[in-house]
């Protein structure tokens, strides 16, 4: 009787542990747009900046450059909206003619495929690729007619191919 109770509190704890070791129950899978909203939800520094194939600066006798000084702090969408994209706040924007492709702040929807395009406030289609270390966006600011809502410097200047590169 002894050695049955011993092999029955012997089994007992061999279940116990076996149970133990069993997962628990998973999160829900991440939709693709919830996924890239973890992504992109970070503060951003400029590491390169082009338009239309050339380092973006700001006409002479302006030195202002946005490698190093241009900050773009993006703030994910949470919750079970599919479309919903993140926000977004910049620093360091140029003053005065305020000749940059940015608004101050803004946010973005998905557009068709969420973990390619980003659809910005004012219309404009952005292409972007995001890793854990870099994002890199690319638009196209021409065919928007004036006024270019939210700049005040001259529309010709921020017309073109942007592509613009961040780092942490």
């Amino acid at each position: 009787m002894k050695s049955f109770r011993f092999l029955l509190g012997f089994a007992l704890i061999g279940l116990l542990i076996t149970l133990s070791g069993c997962p628990g129950t998973k999160d829900p899978e991440l939709t693709v747009p919830q996924q890239q909203n973890k992504k992109l939800a970070k503060a951003w520094v400029c590491t390169a900046a082009t338009l239309d194939g050339s380092a973006a600066s700001l006409p002479a006798p302006s030195t202002y450059t946005y490698v190093g000084n241009f900050k773009l702090t993006m703030v994910g969408a949470t919750g079970t909206d599919a479309t919903a994209g993140p926000t977004y706040t910049t620093a360091g924007r140029p003053t005065g003619s305020k000749v940059t492709p940015w608004n101050s702040a803004g946010s973005f929807t998905f557009g068709t495929d969420a973990a390619t395009t980003l659809i910005r406030e004012d219309g404009i289609i952005v292409s972007y690729s995001v890793s854990d270390t870099q994002l890199q966006m690319s638009f196209n600011t021409g065919g928007k007619t004036p006024p270019f809502a939210g700049y005040d410097g001259r529309v010709g200047n921020v017309q073109g191919n942007w592509v613009f590169t961040f780092g942490l």
